[in-house]
């Protein structure tokens, strides 16, 4: 009976092992070439506002805060509605997006006005062996002129003398550069042509290699002493967005 009880755990045991190497062999289902979107809500009149692609509802994004990533296995004949959500009125209708399979993008919906604006960007891999990040930068604020980008106390050149974008731009503004801090804790500061500061994120902590947008957002018209907590939220600050 002993010898029979042992039998009976080695069959058990091999079967194990066979059932192990089969579902090992199984391959995985691989996924469907797809483009993916970010999508940022700088658009400073509301709290809220909610996305519609290609007409159906999408979860609502808070002012200053990002969603995603959308994935498009499908990419024609795509498009974005943004509305607000209290009232239904449409913000953004219909913009179309040109997107490429296996693309990735961004996309920022700002303005102070109806209709709103919105911009689409390509994100591009930057070919280089450097552990610096790779940072791009974006004034979708209003009420301001051109701004220029501080990192720490460097001024970085390429990204600086920034009208507020707009879609016949984009090729500029999608464009990612390296840093020229190693990773870790600085300073952003963004200042008008004078010099005078217009908005600081103080110790942003930057990660080795990785990919960041950074964002000038709101509205000159409001400050941190605006009388409610609403108004105060939409005074000009800085934004970054890890990808």
């Amino acid at each position: 009976m002993k010898q029979l009880t042992n039998l009976k755990k080695v069959l058990v045991l091999m079967i194990s092992i066979i059932t192990l190497a089969s579902c090992s062999d199984i391959e995985p289902t691989p996924r469907a070439p797809a483009a993916r979107l970010a999508l940022h809500n700088a658009y400073s009149p509301i709290p809220t506002i909610q996305p519609r692609v290609n007409d159906l509802a999408a979860a609502a994004i808070p002012y200053g805060r990002a969603d995603g990533y959308y994935e498009f296995t499908n990419i024609t004949n795509q498009t974005l509605t943004f509305i607000n959500q209290g009232t239904n009125q449409v913000l953004v209708d219909r913009v179309p997006l040109r997107i490429e399979l296996e693309g990735e993008y961004t996309g920022v919906i700002y303005g102070n006005a109806i209709p709103g604006k919105f911009i689409l960007l390509k994100d591009t891999v930057i070919q280089n062996a450097s552990t610096n990040p790779r940072i791009r930068f974006l004034n979708v604020a209003e009420g301001v002129q051109a701004v220029d980008l501080f990192i720490g106390t460097d001024r970085i050149e390429s990204l600086s003398n920034r009208s507020q974008e707009d879609q016949s731009n984009s090729r500029l503004s999608e464009r990612f550069i390296l840093s020229t801090r190693p990773a870790g804790a600085t300073d952003i500061t963004v200042r008008d042509q004078q010099g005078n500061v217009i908005a600081t994120l103080p110790s942003y902590n930057f990660g080795a290699a990785r990919y960041y947008t950074i964002m000038l957002l709101g509205d000159s018209a409001f400050n941190e002493q605006s009388p409610t907590a609403e108004d105060r939220l939409k005074a000009l600050r800085i934004n970054t967005f890890a990808h």
